[in-house]
């Protein structure tokens, strides 16, 4: 059988792009109707994620060899990288963040949801930029 090979589906403008992901952080947000409100989170990419990586990746020297390891605080990464992912709530709004008597992005979020929900919520933002996650089909994705 004879295959007629085409890259055309490889061509950016034929491949599907997912940009936006609406995401229900907390059952306990809710509008004024009592319905849970959905975040929405930026699909990160490559670049990004590998810059907040390298961003809190440091070399510590080994005591033993004297070489250099390098050593990811990861937990901060992740953390880093939900604020670089959520764009609705604004978490670097100045009303939102008085409202929970903190002040920064990172503080605002760790205020708002459980811990629970907080890892919940890093899980979807590493679904939402392709990691096999459980959390992957729960997510609303929006193709644009």
């Amino acid at each position: 059988m004879d295959e007629i090979k085409s890259m055309r589906a490889f061509y950016r403008d034929a491949v599907e792009v997912n940009k936006t992901v609406f995401y229900q952080a907390s059952k306990r947000i809710k509008d004024e109707k009592g319905e849970p409100v959905y975040w929405e989170l930026k699909v990160l990419s490559y670049d990004e994620i590998k810059a907040t990586l390298d961003k809190r990746t440091r070399t510590i020297p080994n005591k033993i060899t004297g070489k250099g390891e390098k050593e990811t605080d990861t937990a901060q990464a992740f953390i880093d990288l939900a604020i670089k992912a959520v764009v609705f709530p604004n978490l670097n709004d100045a009303e939102l963040q008085d409202s929970w008597g903190v002040v920064g992005a990172e503080a605002l979020l760790k205020e708002m949801l459980t811990a629970g929900e907080l890892a919940d919520l890093i899980e979807a933002v590493n679904a939402a930029a392709g990691y096999k996650s459980e959390l992957a089909d729960k997510i609303k994705i929006v193709k644009n």
